[in-house]
């Protein structure tokens, strides 16, 4: 916290909350993972780290408004056949077939599901990004993450057991936003427009909160010299950047000329391109600087890490493959993304009298983890 204001610190059920609104709300990146990997990596590659983040945040923010569109389309269209999820549980109950959770069908696409998946859960990097705001992070951070993780699981799995198990319309025809739809057929009208409501609001919620997070994301990036000047500026009475924010909402309005798939696709490969380069730093780390004090270190040895940490790797690697190969158009959306953030790195080294220009100078002080970025 900047300044000498006094403040409270975050416990277990804040760490939680914070961590499960934003892995609910998809990837949600800040600077704390920066100052790692660029003690690891280097100035360059935290920078990096940083956009790729960043711009993962605001694609990941235009899904909502897709899925709002998703949700609204096949009702404005008269498709009867095309959140509050708690009622439409209460209503799918009573209509559960057991035996329609075991149906396997032939067809299967693992790499959509997996994609699906990880777009859910992830973003628990989150929590990083507020590590000096935490109460004991020794014996928090595991303790809120397990609130969390079943916190999520149950947000998922409860409607998704409800509305499966009811099958009304049969799952082959469950699209984006297919919510309303369901609810249509198990509990009528009235259900289906409560839980339409409940959906575009709660997208709605989501995008702005995002779309705020974005805008201070850019902004404190600039502050620490790791973004151009211009994007550091707030507005004089109520200290919104809107120059990061408008920059955020015109990417988002360029992605909107894509479906959700796609706009998946580039999300997706950048949070997991920052989260390996995230893990990584973070093995290199225990070698090359086990003598830094941590906030919280994980209760395995060098070794035991390294293992851990190959299978969310592999995994990571995976995702990044899939999102390259589903389409044309999401591998040359990430290639120019990828250029986009070489080309602003340079920008940026080119320009002495900006920050950037004195951070990316070696060697380190291991002090600037808690004075830079």
């Amino acid at each position: 916290m900047p300044g000498s204001h006094s403040h409270r610190q975050l416990g277990i059920l804040s760490v939680a909350l914070i961590t499960y609104f934003n892995v609910s709300g998809g990837p949600w990146g800040n600077g704390s993972f920066c100052k790692w990997v660029g003690v690891a990596f280097g100035r360059p590659m935290g920078f990096q780290v940083g956009f790729w983040s960043w711009v993962s945040g605001v694609i990941d923010n235009a899904i909502y408004p897709c899925l709002i569109v998703d949700t609204l389309l096949p009702l404005l269209e008269g498709d009867k056949h095309t959140e509050d999820t708690n009622v439409l549980v209460a209503y799918a109950m009573p209509l559960i077939e057991p035996a329609n959770w075991f149906v396997i069908r032939k067809d299967r696409d693992w790499g959509r599901l997996m994609s699906s998946l990880y777009w859910n859960y992830s973003g628990f990097d989150a929590a990083g990004a507020y590590a000096g705001e935490i109460q004991s992070p020794k014996t928090t951070y595991p303790r809120a993450m397990v609130l969390t993780v079943v916190l999520i699981a149950f947000t998922y799995i409860i409607p998704f057991i409800a509305i499966s198990g009811a099958d009304m319309p049969h799952y082959t025809t469950w699209d984006d936003g297919s919510y309303s739809v369901i609810a249509e057929k198990i509990g009528g009208t009235w259900l289906c427009i409560w839980v339409l409501i409940s959906s575009v609001f709660g997208n709605l919620g989501l995008y702005v909160a995002e779309m705020a997070k974005d805008g201070f994301q850019l902004a404190g990036m600039a502050d620490s010299g790791l973004a151009p000047p211009y994007f550091a500026q707030r507005h004089p009475d109520t200290g919104v950047p809107r120059r990061a924010i408008l920059l955020a909402f015109f990417i988002i309005v360029f992605m909107g000329l894509f479906d959700f798939d796609t706009i998946l696709g580039v999300d997706n490969f950048l949070s997991a391109l920052s989260s390996l380069v995230e893990m990584s730093a973070a093995v290199r780390m225990r070698f090359s600087h086990p003598e830094i004090e941590r906030p919280y270190r994980v209760n395995l040895s060098d070794k035991s890490l390294v293992v851990a940490m190959m299978l969310p790797f592999t995994l990571g690697v995976f995702i990044m493959v899939n999102e390259l190969t589903k389409s044309w158009t999401s591998f040359w959306l990430n290639v120019i993304a990828l250029a986009l953030g070489y080309v602003c790195q340079k920008y940026i080294e080119q320009h002495p009298y900006h920050k950037y220009s004195e951070l990316i100078q070696p060697p380190l002080d291991m002090n600037d983890l808690s004075e830079e970025f």
